[in-house]
Order: structure tokens, then sequence, then C-alpha cells
């Protein structure tokens, strides 16, 4: 499972190299290695460190069950509609005032928080239908909104909130204050007293690449053996003339599954897909599948593999780096090779040995990737814990400020599997496998649901950085830093995997520990801790920037 010491080995000009590629001391005594890198010489480092594409996804299949939970591309119309809500949104202070203000201990007079739902509700859908007037006045504007009441808009409202929860699954980085204060206005029309004085619900089935294929009698499409060709990421491990193969052979797979299941019937095109309801009763006609509705389905399944592998692939990557750097069966030489943390040294909260420390990481890291692989279906199950009409909700001060606490047994249900599955692959368990849902904790799959977005936003710039390091080498000045500081290479990389893996699995952070959310807690005190690390200026060096994002992107 581990790496064990590679002898030395010789370059093609014939220059020997040690374990971590970098040159040895007896290659020329005379010669001075400073000057040598001072004249332009590159630092050799270990090849092969990438992990390419095609790898990170071996394991995935698109079936019928996975086709279910993949989000259907958004249309140019329906962007458009998505533009109009997360404008409508921006301006909203939906949560302030129904969650804060309604609860605020100091006011005169007391609210009640009904009336106040109600009104807070109206307005947003107000702020909706005139954003979506000024948005298309022509055509929507004047047919579907002018001088017409909120119920006879209960479609165009539906559609509007479809796309925000589609388009946000799809990308977890967008959206992220307007998305919770959508799903929390969604949570109270679900209220039965609520929506009985709407009028009506605004709850409806995600568009998913299974239902738009259901629609249209065409799931055969998900067991045709040209799919993987046509929507399998490009190897970015291959040169430019193997990436234009690759890409031939993909189009050439489009191409033909666009001429197998499309047909050019002109009355069904794209637009199909996002055209607005017209009543509440389901149709029972069958729509054809046209060429562009075949194509928008391919992308769709691309997106899904694009997710995957930009969040789910560097948990995959580190789970490799785990097991090719750290031997659990070896005793470690050096602090380099060990995992052995204490209690109370460097901020730890727990005491593991080596051994224990590299199957507690390594079961970590791959329940996160068996999460981040059904991440959509998670997602799909908390949204439907969240509308429930049975599943209430209560107001709770979680000592991080007023959150909504609700149950969560689909989510719950979900993450039990995950667990026993992860159980069965890394054969033995560490610490706690409590899964925090519905307490002060995680308050509500919306909570969860935003913790394990996290996950990507913590390993992409570590993993980055640690690719990156080979390209810094090539830089002669940096090439002297890293051997100045660090000796070599390979030791700068084993430097910060040990300390990541040591103290972002540590039991750390306000409500850190050995149970499954505590594990990512510990994650984020590390992060906070990097700018104090020996190795931080290589982080700057490799372009890092922090580890979240823009919330309002």
């Amino acid at each position: 499972m581990g790496s064990s010491q590679e002898p030395d080995s010789l370059d093609s000009d014939g220059t020997r190299y040690g374990s971590g590629k970098t040159k040895v001391a007896e290659q020329r005594p005379e010669q001075d290695q400073d000057a040598n890198l001072q004249k332009g010489e590159k630092m050799k480092y270990s090849q092969n460190f990438k992990v390419s594409s095609i790898e990170l996804l071996a394991d995935v299949r698109v079936d019928d069950d996975r086709a279910r939970y993949i989000p259907l591309r958004l249309t140019e119309a329906e962007r458009a509609l998505l533009h109009v809500v997360d404008g409508a949104l921006e301006v909203c202070e939906y949560t302030d005032r129904v969650d804060v203000s309604s609860n605020n201990y100091f006011a005169r007079q007391a609210v009640d928080k009904h009336e106040t739902v109600m009104e807070e509700l109206k307005d947003l859908f107000q702020i909706i239908l005139g954003v979506g007037i000024c948005n298309d006045y022509k055509t929507t504007g004047a047919k579907l909104l002018f001088e017409k009441s909120l119920r006879d808009n209960r479609h165009y409202l539906r559609r509007c909130a479809e796309i925000g929860r589609r388009y946000k699954i799809m990308n977890p980085d967008k959206m992220r204050s307007n998305y919770g204060k959508l799903l929390y206005a969604l949570m109270d029309v679900a209220n039965p007293r609520i929506r009985r004085q709407i009028g009506f619900d605004l709850k409806i089935e995600l568009k998913s690449v299974h239902s738009f294929l259901r629609d249209r009698d065409a799931l055969d499409l998900l067991a045709d053996s040209l799919l993987p060709k046509a929507t399998m990421p490009l190897d970015d491990s291959l040169d430019s003339a193997g990436l234009r193969a690759q890409s031939e052979v993909r189009a050439a797979a489009i191409d033909e599954l666009v001429l197998k299941y499309g047909s050019n019937s002109s009355e069904n095109k794209v637009e199909s897909a996002s055209s607005n309801e017209s009543s509440d009763a389901e149709e029972n006609t069958r729509l054809a599948l046209s060429e562009d509705d075949v194509r928008l389905v391919l992308n769709s399944i691309s997106d899904n593999f694009s997710f995957l592998s930009s969040n789910r692939g560097p948990v995959v990557k580190m789970i490799s780096y785990l097991k090719r750097f750290f031997n659990p069966n070896v005793v470690p030489k050096s602090s380099l090779e060990s995992l052995e943390i204490r209690y109370g040294k460097g901020g730890s909260k727990l005491s593991h040995s080596h051994e224990t420390q590299f199957y507690f990481v390594l079961q970590s890291l791959t329940l996160w990737k068996e999460i981040l692989g059904n991440f959509f279906k998670l997602w799909v199950f908390a949204e439907e814990d969240l509308l429930d009409e049975r599943n209430g909700y209560r107001l709770v001060n979680t000592g991080q400020g007023l959150q909504r606490c609700q149950a969560a047994p689909r989510v719950s249900k979900a993450m039990a599997n995950n667990l026993a599955k992860t159980k069965s692959q890394v054969g033995k368990w560490v610490g706690l496998s409590v899964v925090h849902l519905g307490d002060r904790d995680v308050p509500n799959a919306l909570v969860f649901i935003d913790k394990y977005t996290q996950v990507a936003r913590i390993l992409s710039p570590l993993v980055n950085v640690l690719e990156k390091i080979d390209d810094l080498a090539e830089d002669p000045q940096l090439a002297h830093y890293i051997q100045k500081n660090f000796s070599d290479i390979s030791s700068l990389r084993k430097l910060i995997l040990a300390d990541y893996f040591k103290h972002g699995f540590d039991g750390s952070g306000d409500d850190g520990g050995s149970c499954i959310d505590g594990r990512l807690t510990s994650n984020w005190n590390w992060c906070s801790k990097l700018e104090k690390k020996k190795y931080y200026p290589i982080f700057l060096f490799a372009g890092f920037q922090g580890f979240d994002g823009d919330f309002r992107e």
C-alpha cells in the first residue's frame, strides 16, 4: 500500500539520481550544485506525479440510477430565466426578515411569523415577476405577466424556482447566498397553511437526464455502448496529437448517437425541454427526441463527468498520494514519513500512531470520495427532505446564529449506505462513525450539503500546489530556494502532505473530533493556520489565493 525506497537511477545523459530524482552528491565532487542551479540547470523530479482525468473517472458509469440524478443542462431560454430569478433573489432579504427580524427579542412589537412569511413571499414573487417583465416584455412579459394574479403566474414561478435549483446543483460554487434564500422560501411555501393561503405550490420535479429521456421514450440511449466515448472527458495525459485523435473519436461517437436516436422533426427541438407548463395535469403525449435534444442529453452527462473530475478528482488524488508516500506497515525513519500525532502537540486533539492515523485519513478521504461520487443524488434527497410538507422545522440558536433545525431522513439513510460501503472498502474503522444531521452541529440538509461542497475548495488548491512544484523547480532561483530550505522536491512534497495528513485530521477545531463531521472541521482549522507554515511561500509561488471563492458569483 505504501511506497518503498526507490533505488538510484540513471537519466538519459548518464547522470545519477536518487529516489526523489535529485542529483546525488557523488555526481561530480568538484561541482558546486548551487552554481549549477544559478546557471539554469533544472532540478529533477519524480515522473508521473499527476493523475490523469481518465484514471480519476475509471470507476464511474452512467447507468439508469445515476441518470435519475444528473440535472439537465440549461437551454438558452432557461438561462434567461436564471438571470431573472438570481437577480430577484439578490435584492431580496427573505431570510433576514422571516427568521431574524421576526425573532428579535428587543423589538417593541410582537411579530406574527405567519404574516411575515406571507408578506415576504408575495414581495419575492412580485420581484421575480417584475424582473421577468423587464427582461422580456414583448413575449413573456406581455403574454404571461401583465395584469395577472400570482396564482395565474404559478407556472412561471415554478419554472423559475426549478431552474434556480437545477443550476445550483450543477454549479455548487454559484448562487451561494441566493440559493439559501430560494430553498428557505420554498420550505415555507411547503407549509400546508401557507400553501392554502397562497393557492399553489412551487415544488416540481427537477428535470434530469432520466426524466427527459423517459418522457421521450428514449431510455435505450443510456445503455448504448457509444455513450462513454461521447461523454467522457479527454485524457489530459496525452500529447496534442493524442488529444486530437481522441477528440475526433468523441465527435464521431456524438454524431452517430445523434443520427441513431435523434429525429429531424422541427416542432420538437430543444426548446421543448424548457417549454412552460400549460396545466397542472401531466400530459400523456410522448415527445419526440430531436437531434438537439440528444446533444443536450450528452452535454448534460459530460457536465456530470466534469463535476466529478473537479470535485471528486482531488479526493482521489489525495488518496493516491497517501498510499504512494506513506506506508502503514513500515516504521517511519523520519518525521517526513511519520503520520503519528499526540494530544496537545501542534494543536492536536487526538493521539494516533502512524498506522492508526494512516487508516484514519484513508477512511475519511474514501468516505468523501463516496459522498462526492453520489453528490447529485444526495442533493436531490436533501431538497426532498427540506421541502417535505410533513417534515417541519424549528428555529434554534445553535451558537452560530438562528438556524432552521429539521430532520433529514432521506439524506441520513443515503449517508448510512455510503458509510457502510466505505467501511467495507477500507477494512478497518478508526474513531466515531456518527453523522450529525438535524442537530446543533448540522441543523438541516442544506447545511449538510454546504459542508461537503467545501471538500473540493480545500483539496483543489492543495493538489494544484503539489502538482505545480515541478514547474516551480524549473526556475533556477526557485529551485535554489527549494533546495536550500527543503533539500529537494520529494522532501518538500512529503513535508506538505505529512503536515496535512496529520493536522488536517487531528480532531482540532470548535466542533472537531473523530466523528464524520469533525474531520471536515479539522480540515478547515488546518486551512486557517496555513500562513504560519514553513512551506507557505511555496503556495504563494504556485498562485495560491485562498480556499474559498466569491459568494456573489
